[in-house]
Parts: C-alpha cells; sequence; structure tokens
C-alpha cells in the first residue's frame, strides 16, 4: 500500500507532465503558424521575384533562403513532437538545426555575396568568411 506522502508526490508528478505537455503542444503550434507565415512568405517572394523579372541569381537566394527557414522550423517541430512522444529530450535534431543555421549564415548565396551587378569589396568577403572581428 503507498504511503499518503507517495499519492500526493505522484499527483505532484502527473501535473507536472500535463503542464510540460501543454507547453509543448503551445511551442509546436506557434512552430506550425511560423512555418505556414515562412511558407506563405516564401511564395509570396517567389511570385514576386518571378513576375518582377527579377535574376535567376536573385531568385534561387530568395528561394535558398527562405528554404533553409522552413528547414529549422521543420526540424524544431519534429525534434517538439518527438519530445512529447518520447519524453527524453534528443540531441540530434539541435544538432541538425545548428548544422543548417550555420549553412545558412555561412552561405555566400544568403549572406549576399553572390551579387552579380557589384560585388562587394575583398575585406567584405574575408570578414563574412572568416567572421566579425578576424579580419
Amino acid at each position: 500500500m503507498k504511503s499518503p506522502r507517495s499519492r500526493t508526490h505522484g499527483l505532484v508528478a502527473r501535473a507536472i507532465d500535463q503542464v510540460e505537455d501543454g507547453i509543448y503542444i503551445v511551442v509546436a503550434v506557434l512552430l506550425v503558424v511560423a512555418g505556414l507565415f515562412a511558407l506563405w512568405g516564401a511564395v509570396n517572394r517567389l511570385v514576386s521575384d518571378v513576375q518582377h523579372n527579377n535574376q535567376a541569381v536573385a531568385v534561387v537566394t530568395d528561394l535558398l533562403d527562405n528554404g533553409l527557414i522552413l528547414f529549422i522550423i521543420a526540424e524544431l517541430l519534429h525534434t517538439v513532437r518527438v519530445t512529447i512522444q518520447e519524453r527524453p529530450l534528443v540531441v540530434e535534431p539541435f544538432l541538425i538545426v545548428a548544422l543548417i543555421a550555420g549553412v545558412r549564415s555561412r552561405s555566400p548565396l544568403s549572406s549576399g555575396i553572390a551579387s552579380i551587378s557589384s560585388p562587394p569589396p575583398a575585406s567584405k568577403v574575408a570578414s563574412r568568411i572568416s567572421g566579425p572581428g578576424k579580419f
């Protein structure tokens, strides 16, 4: 037979689990909304770029940039889903998000270095490659 303290402890633990699940659900809903806005923005930007006859490099750059943002949101949503289902916090999805974010921040396309019309000065290119304050 369980002692009264054990029952209280079990009730508190279940209540905390319910609150935790509620927080995860709110975060998941916010990520879905953010993903829908990002997808809507990406489609609108693509249509706008095509209608205004922008250069192909600019269209592809915008598409890749928005696509990487969508991948980050999708991976975070996957992480929340896995955490709700399996309970332990898994590290791998965070590593994938960090990898995507790193590629996005270091990509010459998303950082604007690949502009055909006017190439940036060499010092700007070097500072983007090596990071701020290293060149």
